[in-house]
């Protein structure tokens, strides 16, 4: 087998896990230069704020409504967990938790979306991605409110996730060797000749004392005939010493968004960034 090459997706797939590390020095991040892609393969963006503390279910409902002039269509989603823990005496115990619901509240051209919780806001961008200007100003906007409606209390958590898709032409030979487009790649057992069919690796890794970063990679059904699609998840988040002004929050994630242009560069070669000229 061939490490690192998948073939065109079918209908029927199955999943294969792998884990790898991945080394990132915060100085060759902090020092790199951002490249800015003429068509950038970004399909959500997300920017979101975990406080450690839970608003009262009326004081969600406030902030829901003051949104909805900038967010008019609503959803909610049901938070549930489930535990099964094996008892002593022989069977298990089906333990079913539930959360206060999250709202999803959606603009009119469907691309702009707040999300809000009993401990977190987060404000998300879909393609055609408008610009970090666009989603840093949106959040801010909606911070305001949550702030204006809620007492301040610390900041657990803050991320900046971008989430994207990386289309491949297939070639005549309808594959693709993933070392030519990712820095990173699965280390598999030479099990036979076949290419591999599905990928999938997850990676969490400090950049820092401060910064972290979830980085998730896999072949994924493409939308374009005669290509293959790779989603490519950078995920930039801190959870200590988190700034209590507005300024020094801003200033944070505004770090958080460098960091992760960086990562996203580090983690595709060279023949990946000239499919985005």
């Amino acid at each position: 087998m061939t490490a690192g090459v998948i073939p065109a997706p079918s209908s029927s797939l199955g999943i294969k896990l792998f884990s790898c590390t991945l080394f990132f020095k915060a100085n060759s991040l902090t020092n790199s230069t951002t490249t800015n892609y003429l068509r950038p393969p970004i399909t959500e963006a997300v920017i979101e704020v975990r406080v450690n503390h839970t608003l009262k279910e009326e004081n969600v409902n406030k902030i829901v409504k003051k949104l909805q002039s900038i967010y008019p269509n609503k959803s909610t989603v049901n938070n549930l967990s489930i535990n099964i823990t094996p008892q002593p005496e022989g069977g298990d115990q089906l333990n079913v938790n539930s959360r206060p619901e999250d709202y999803h509240l959606v603009s009119d051209d469907q691309i702009n979306i707040a999300i809000v919780s009993s401990n977190s806001l987060a404000v998300s961008q879909l393609a055609p991605y408008q610009g970090w200007e666009a989603i840093h100003k949106n959040f801010v906007e909606a911070w305001k409110i949550w702030k204006r409606v809620s007492s301040s209390h610390p900041i657990s958590r803050i991320g900046v996730r971008y989430i994207n898709r990386i289309d491949i032409p297939l070639q005549d030979e309808k594959k693709i060797d993933l070392e030519e487009y990712l820095t990173f790649n699965p280390q598999v057992p030479i099990l036979s000749d076949l290419p591999m069919v599905v990928y999938l690796m997850q990676i969490t890794q400090p950049i820092d004392s401060l910064w972290s970063v979830n980085i998730t990679s896999k072949g994924i059904q493409s939308p374009l005939v005669n290509n293959l699609s790779l989603l490519l998840d950078v995920d930039v988040f801190r959870t200590k010493d988190i700034p209590l002004s507005d300024e020094g929050l801003w200033e944070a994630i505004n770090e958080a968004r460098s960091i992760k242009n960086d990562i996203f560069d580090k983690c595709i070669t060279q023949k990946t960034k000239e499919l985005f000229y």
